[in-house]
Parts: C-alpha cells; sequence; structure tokens
C-alpha cells in the first residue's frame, strides 16, 4: 500500500490512477484535515465487496473456509462437466 498527500495525488492523478490498475496496489490519500481516502482499481473493489458478501453470514463464511481447508489438504473429487 502507498501512502500520498492530497496535494501530490491531484498533481498526478493520472499516474496515480495507472499505477493502482497496473499494479493492484491501494493507495491512501492523506489531507491535513485528517479525510483520508483509499483508492483502489473496480476490479479490487468488485472482489473486495463480493469477498465480504461472500463472508457475510456465518454459516456461510464457515462453509467457505472449510472448502478451502478441504482443497489445500486434497480432499477434490474431480468431475466432468456435463454438457447440455
Amino acid at each position: 500500500m502507498r501512502i500520498m498527500t492530497y496535494t501530490n495525488a491531484r498533481n498526478n492523478l493520472r499516474q496515480l490512477i495507472d499505477d493502482v490498475v497496473d499494479t493492484s496496489t491501494e493507495t491512501v490519500i492523506t489531507s491535513k484535515e485528517g479525510r483520508d481516502v483509499v483508492v483502489m482499481s473496480l476490479a479490487d473493489y468488485n472482489g473486495w465487496t463480493t469477498t465480504n458478501h461472500l463472508l457475510s453470514t456465518p454459516e456461510n463464511a464457515s462453509r467457505l473456509l472449510k472448502a478451502a481447508r478441504d482443497v489445500k489438504a486434497g480432499r477434490v473429487i474431480q468431475r466432468d462437466l456435463i454438457d447440455e
């Protein structure tokens, strides 16, 4: 994560946007008033909100975390896709 001032971000907005999108690195923009913000790519934001939604209920979070542990432990079954 990078940190830059509001003035620096304003003066280099095009480069800031390109860097954030190209590197998927969030940037914190600070202000003298303490009204700081984070700039991230839309793709990263969409991924973050999707993950947040999927983990928003304890039951769903538990199922997903168990599935991740199963995959890591090799407890998977490979199946062929069904053509419709």
